[in-house]
Parts: C-alpha cells; structure tokens; sequence
C-alpha cells in the first residue's frame, strides 16, 4: 500500500492548475492522468480481489470457530467467535482493505475529474 500511496503522492502535482500552461502541456497532462487513472483502476480491482478473499476467509473462520463453542445458543457462540484472536485478526484485514479500497476509489475520481477538467482546458484553447 505504501507504493500505491507514493505513487498517488508523486501525481498530485499533475492536477496543480498553472493558466500559463499552454495547449501542448495541457494536452500531455490530460494524457498523463489517463494513465494514472487507468493505474488506479488496477490497483482497485486488486483491492476488490483481497477484499473477496478476505470476507471469504473470515466467514469460513466464523463457521469453523463456531463449531468449537461450548454451548448451542446464538448469542453463547456469536460471542465465542468474535472473542477469537483469528477472527479478530481476519475482521481487521477485512475492515482494512475496505479503506484501502474506498482510498483508492476516491483518488481514482479525484484523478479522473483532473483528467476531464485538464482536457476540456486543452479544448478551449
């Protein structure tokens, strides 16, 4: 994750509007930022991928764990499961990758919007 954050870090400045830029620049900043969008679009299927696995495991470890209570009520075996470290641990991967996953999806818009805005400057001009 922290390549991806460097990565999102070195292309920001892609979106910093200089109004003496001129219609070349403009259109090779339009173009750069494609390119970062279509990066970010990998990396959130990638997160969409983990996040499948992730929510797979954690459901199969609640159903093996539950198997383990001691006693047969809902409650008695809900909270034997959620008192594991395993399912705990899981949990936090799950609820992790969901934020890096929300993260990569808004830059992707940020980075987007940058793109349409950079191309209809190009076309103004």
């Amino acid at each position: 994750m922290d390549k991806i954050k460097d990565y999102i870090q070195k292309n920001l400045p892609l979106l910093e509007h200089n109004r003496t830029t001129d219609s070349f620049e403009l259109e090779e900043r339009t173009s750069k930022l494609l390119v970062v969008v279509a990066n970010l679009t990998s990396f959130v299927y990638d997160a969409e991928s983990t996040l499948t696995e992730a929510r797979a495991i954690e459901k199969a470890l609640y159903s093996d764990i539950s198997k383990q209570a001691p006693d047969d009520k809902y409650q008695s075996i809900k909270r034997f499961v959620e008192t594991n470290p395993s399912y705990i641990e899981a949990q936090q991967f799950c609820a992790e990758t969901e934020n890096t996953l929300s993260y990569l999806t808004s830059m992707k818009e940020v980075f987007l919007n940058g793109h349409i805005m950079f191309r209809q400057f190009s076309r103004s001009q």
